[in-house]
């Protein structure tokens, strides 16, 4: 964690870093700055670029990646040159999105739901119509449905699926309810059973929230939209927590094969909202020449051998 003071003291912005280690070049990490908040004021943004610089050269770090994030207004103007002032550059390869979604969540709640398209509006009541309930997520034994559910979801968008560690973010809904909450919707059956059908989760940074992922089946016989409503809920909840804006995980603008597979999920996302800002890039500062060279070089080796990777 970098945290950046007043000359009093007072904390006034941070950032969180994550290691991995790379194979790249054994015995080297890369840092990794997710959801880097950019948007800081410029002063304390150069103080926190000048210490993670430092901090990676005095330790065995082979390259840090920014991933930097604007959600509350267009990514600023001034913020390539800073970057690149301080010896960033944009990185090679994009990870994370670079144009979202946003839901204005400063407005009453009556406010807020009267600004989706009547279509959002529509398919959010008529869960209410049908025999499914719709609750936040508490207990971690639904863990494999929920990874089967996912599995589901990104087959039909021709995503690359991985299993979630759902107890983990279970715990931390349970534990910190400000910070994170999963809401499911279950089909009950005639007896009483319930099968969990759908679900999304979302997290709250500071004063944004970032729906962070959601899955469903169309394995029901129900004949309805199934993640309008638990999306609804977990807007509430983030209004609820403070958050200003509601990042709905970014949005495809492009006219690939992939972007085409996802048209689905961009017109579910422009139901709650037509506003599409773009939230940043990425970055990336190498602490020495030397060892990117040498990672390289055997990164090259790695590919004729058959064993490359980073």
């Amino acid at each position: 964690m970098v945290v950046v003071s007043a000359k009093d003291g007072e904390p006034i912005w941070g950032f969180g870093l994550e290691s991995t280690r790379t194979r790249a070049l054994p015995g080297y990490v890369i840092l990794r700055a997710p959801k880097f908040r950019a948007d800081a004021p410029t002063g304390a943004l150069r103080a926190g670029l000048e210490a993670l610089i430092r901090l990676s050269r005095e330790s065995r770090v082979l390259r840090v990646d920014l991933e930097v994030y604007c959600p509350k207004s267009d990514f600023p103007a001034n913020v390539p040159s800073i970057l690149i002032d301080s010896g960033f550059r944009v990185g090679e390869i994009q990870r994370t999105y670079l144009h979202t979604v946003v839901v204005d969540l400063t407005p009453s709640v009556e406010e807020i739901f009267a600004s989706f398209h009547q279509t959002g509006r529509r398919h959010i009541r008529a869960a209410r119509k049908h025999p499914v309930v719709v609750r936040p997520i508490t207990n971690s034994a639904l863990g494999p449905r929920m990874n089967e559910l996912r599995a589901e979801s990104f087959h039909r968008t021709s995503g690359r699926f991985h299993d979630e560690d759902w107890g983990a973010w279970i715990h931390l809904a349970n534990d910190s309810p400000h910070l994170a909450r999963v809401v499911g919707m279950f089909e009950v059956s005639d007896s009483g059973e319930e099968q969990l059908i759908a679900y999304a989760l979302a997290v709250v940074n500071g004063d944004v929230a970032e729906y962070r992922t959601a899955a469903s089946t169309r394995h029901t016989a129900l004949k309805i939209p199934l993640l309008y409503a638990p999306s609804w809920e977990l807007i509430l909840w983030a209004k609820d927590q403070g958050a200003e804006i509601f990042d709905w995980g970014g949005v495809s603008l492009g006219s690939s094969e992939q972007d085409h597979a996802r048209r689905g999920i961009n017109k579910f996302k422009y139901y709650f909202s037509r506003q599409v800002v773009d939230v940043g890039s990425e970055y990336s500062f190498e602490p020495s020449r030397l060892r990117s060279a040498a990672a390289k070089a055997l990164r090259r080796a790695g590919t004729v051998l058959g064993f490359g990777g980073e």
